[in-house]
């Protein structure tokens, strides 16, 4: 990569406030001999146009060496068509499995069907493969199983929910961002305009965020654990802490306040981030990368015009120290079908040419297409797709087979990256990982989702009123005796052993 123009930090990815004028390639030689390699993965966004009339796909073959033919669904549907997948006879060359997808006797399918990567991409073996050994360390944690490596991971920055919140308001309103809990149902007490369809929080329910209780917005303000912590070899959930329930209580409140926007109940992630962006609310946590409220952009018929931008860490009050939930940094990983050492070698490579860095001409092949056909340039010789880029558009197809190292670009302006770079230096400085990234539990696909699912469902019902605050004791009961336990006892056997 260039240097950058903005510094990270040790997780914090580095930034660039202006693209490259000189691109390197990164790979010079095709890496695979011909034929064929079959890919199956999702994609968030609408599916690119077909190879056989994709002049970017094209490219990206002859670069490769070899014909990409890869098998795409929506992200919506991807979990339904895996398990089919999962159970055939016959595996593709490279097959996604996404983060959060639990494959029940995940440890004997891949002993059984996928390739054994360690000999490949463990200690000076990986430097055979540049971009993939620059995936960062945390990434590689997500892909060992029994201690052995049984994937590539699908590197992202390690904040992934993060905390937004419409600045141009308190700027407006002369309002400095919050420091403490009560200073922030103060500010959304302040700016919300029911009557102009303005309140203080977009949110979502279902038992995966609670209205940010359970996704970790407001236990964060409370010092909560990243999922889980672990003393002495003990696991703790998350749910069983005190700032669980102070940030419960808070959400409450909040609810009773009548400050989350009165939409929630029925937002998924996706209509829930649409709300925000048309400013229905002043704050929001979301998981997404960083350029989703910015490069894409809220509406400019908005005014004043909209600055989303980040909401630094702060304690719910004076001695409480926040903590952030640090993304294990992996989207997916691609697991490889057993073949033999040649071809998983020229797999690995052709992996390690699509995982090409910033700054790279294949990078720019990928994120953009060809240019004059793709793409143009703008005053400062940053690639704008055109009505055929975005058509052609493969990035958000390869975001899910490999992502190379993350950095943070702006292609709108030089003030957003320094912006996001400091706060999530910010982030990382009271970050917490969670601990039991990298262990298997068994139970953790199979009882823990039912457990977790109504637990979440009843965080729910306290938050909005529907069950009393008394409940969450019950709730806990329950979670443990249906499957908590269990998968807390095979967590702490994984990290003992």
């Amino acid at each position: 990569m260039p240097p950058a123009d903005v510094p990270g930090g040790t997780l914090t990815p580095p930034g660039y406030t202006s693209y490259p004028q000189q691109l390197i390639r990164s790979v010079p030689d095709p890496p695979a001999k011909g034929g064929e390699i079959t890919i199956v993965t999702e994609t968030l966004g609408t599916l690119p146009t077909p190879m056989d009339s994709n002049p970017v796909w094209q490219e990206l073959n002859k670069r490769v060496g070899a014909t990409l033919n890869i098998n795409i669904t929506p992200f919506a549907d991807y979990n339904t068509k895996l398990p089919t997948i999962l159970a055939s006879e016959e595996m593709p060359d490279m097959l996604y499995l996404p983060n959060g997808f639990l494959v029940p006797g995940f440890p004997q399918f891949l002993e059984a069907k996928c390739a054994d990567l360690t000999p490949f991409l463990s200690g000076d073996a990986v430097k055979d493969f540049p971009n993939l050994a620059a995936h960062p360390t945390n990434v590689w944690k997500t892909v060992v199983i029994n201690n052995k490596i049984f994937g590539v991971g699908d590197p992202l920055p390690p904040f992934f929910w993060v905390h937004w919140h419409h600045a141009e308001l308190l700027q407006q309103a002369g309002l400095q961002g919050p420091k403490s809990a009560a200073d922030y149902k103060n500010i959304m007490q302040t700016l919300q305009k029911p009557n102009d369809g303005l309140f203080g929080i977009v949110a979502e329910a279902g038992y995966l965020y609670g209205y940010g209780v359970v996704n970790q917005l407001f236990t964060s303000f409370y010092g909560g654990a990243n999922q889980w912590t672990v003393d002495g070899g003990k696991l703790t959930r998350l749910f069983e802490q005190e700032q669980f329930k102070a940030a419960l209580v808070y959400a409450r409140d909040l609810w009773a306040a009548g400050l989350y926007e009165p939409g929630s109940p029925g937002y998924n992630t996706l209509s829930a981030r649409q709300a925000f962006v048309a400013r229905k609310g002043v704050f929001r946590w979301d998981g997404n990368t960083t350029d989703i409220y910015h490069s894409f952009g809220a509406p400019s018929s908005l005014q004043p015009a909209p600055a989303i931008r980040l909401v630094p860490p702060f304690g719910a009050e004076s001695g409480i120290q926040p903590t952030y939930p640090l993304f294990h940094g992996s989207f997916g990983t691609m697991v490889l079908k057993k073949a033999t050492d040649d071809r998983i070698r020229e797999l690995l490579s052709v992996l390690n040419l699509l995982a090409s860095p910033f700054g790279t001409e294949e990078y720019q092949l990928i994120a953009y297409g060809i240019e004059g056909r793709d793409f143009t340039r703008s005053e400062t010789g940053t690639p704008v797709l055109t009505d055929q880029g975005r058509a052609d558009w493969i990035q958000r197809t390869f975001n899910a087979v490999v992502n190379p190292t993350p950095v943070y670009f702006d292609p709108l302006g030089t003030d957003y990256v320094p912006h996001v770079i400091s706060v999530f230096k910010q982030y990382e400085a009271v970050g917490v990982p969670d601990p039991t990234v990298g262990f298997y539990s068994e139970s953790n696909g199979k009882q823990g989702v039912i457990a977790n699912q109504r637990f979440g469902d009843g965080i729910t019902d306290i938050v909005v009123g529907r069950r009393p605050l008394g409940d969450l004791d019950s709730l806990l009961t329950d979670w443990r005796s249906n499957g908590g336990d269990q998968v807390r006892k095979e967590f702490e056997d994984a990290m003992s052993a």
